[in-house]
């Protein structure tokens, strides 16, 4: 398993930061095309989920599944709603990390000390 450490910068963790720019581009493509009520809706629902399991302080094993599973459709429906099958390819080909590793570098990232305290039960 891979786990992101501060400064460093391995062949998977420079692979992320492609990833990060090609989902990036997503974004950026559907902010131009315009977000329609479903995609917006669907976006907001996946956030809400996620919300609701961080907020909880502390992380079981069946969050950190459901985590990667909202993660995932949220990362999707971005892509997906851009029209560019291209876009999605390219994510696919250079998705260095497994779903569930790429969830946990997020969520120790994101957590205590900076991002807040939750840990992992």
């Amino acid at each position: 398993m891979f786990i992101a450490v501060a400064g460093m910068k391995t062949a998977p963790w420079r692979a992320l930061e492609v990833l990060g720019v090609l989902e990036g581009l997503a974004a950026r493509r559907l902010s131009e095309r315009g977000l329609t009520p479903e995609v917006g809706e669907a976006l907001v629902r996946y956030i809400e989920q996620g919300e609701l399991l961080l907020g909880k302080g502390y992380l079981t094993k069946e969050d950190i599944d459901h985590w990667g599973e909202i993660n995932e459709a949220f990362h999707r429906a971005i892509v997906e709603s851009t029209g560019s099958l291209v876009i999605g390819d390219a994510i696919n080909r250079n998705n260095p990390l497994s779903t569930l590793e790429r969830d946990l570098a997020y969520l120790l990232a994101t957590s205590a000390p900076c991002g807040g305290a939750t840990s992992i039960r």
